[in-house]
């Protein structure tokens, strides 16, 4: 974490009359881990977001209803949230829920990204939909997708995902992140990065904790296998898989 950037968090909490930030790792945590700059970065990012004056003065040419502000105000609350997770599934070991607040964190920034380059909050109606819509409903296109493939052969046709699309004003994740993936050839190789840390029946994770949790016992097949999965729930992941 560079000097100026730890000065300019200090100063911040100051104007906001606290020295320490409210958002904080546990002193556990910090015991165990190598290289605490890392974790005062994401502490920095809480206070940032805090007492960060576009939350108080968005300025946007327009009147104070306009939509676009709404959506920034969702965009700011979702990013705090999910730096916050990262927190606190951190002191509490949870290196699965770390990864996946991780992941969301991406798929905001690919939003963002989204949002600017392809001048969307220029297009009133467009950013009507996005805000009233369901682009921010967790897994909503994996249910339509799950209903369908339950009754139905194969995957969600493509006239009907466009007609769900426009009758729901639901863009699906992809349409944002491809469009990222294609301006930043490395964002695709940080997002799978993540992503394969979101679920434990995934290879890389699995094998890594049960290294890092030093297991002798051969667990048989990844998805049927109870007994990982409560090994899972009853102790903290290791400090080394947080860190990872």
């Amino acid at each position: 974490m560079q000097q100026e950037f730890k000065e300019h968090v200090a100063s911040i909490r100051r104007d906001c009359g606290f020295d320490s930030p409210r958002v904080k790792f546990s002193k556990d945590l910090r015991s165990k881990v190598k290289g605490l700059e890392r974790l005062e970065y994401f502490e920095g990012m809480t206070t940032l977001l805090e007492c960060h004056p576009i939350l108080a003065e968005l300025r946007l040419d327009s009147d104070k209803l306009d939509f676009r502000k709404s959506l920034t105000y969702e965009i700011l609350l979702r990013v705090l949230g999910h730096v916050r997770s990262i927190v606190a599934n951190a002191n509490v070991y949870n290196h699965i829920g770390t990864a996946v607040a991780t992941r969301c964190l991406i798929e905001m920034c690919g939003f963002v990204s989204y949002l600017i380059e392809t001048e969307t909050l220029q297009n009133t109606a467009a950013v009507e939909k996005l805000l009233y819509g369901s682009v921010f409903t967790k897994g909503e296109w994996y249910e339509y997708e799950t209903a369908w493939s339950k009754k139905n052969s194969g995957p969600l046709p493509e006239h009907f995902k466009e007609f769900l699309k426009n009758m729901l004003k639901t863009p699906h994740v992809s349409k944002y992140l491809k469009h990222v993936k294609e301006g930043d050839k490395g964002y695709d190789y940080l997002y799978s990065l993540y992503s394969q840390y979101v679920h434990p029946t995934f290879g890389p994770p699995r094998e890594q904790f049960l290294e890092d949790t030093e297991y002798s016992k051969d667990f048989t097949d990844a998805i049927n296998d109870s007994e990982y999965y409560r090994s899972l729930q009853q102790q903290q992941s290791p400090v080394v898989s947080v860190e990872r």
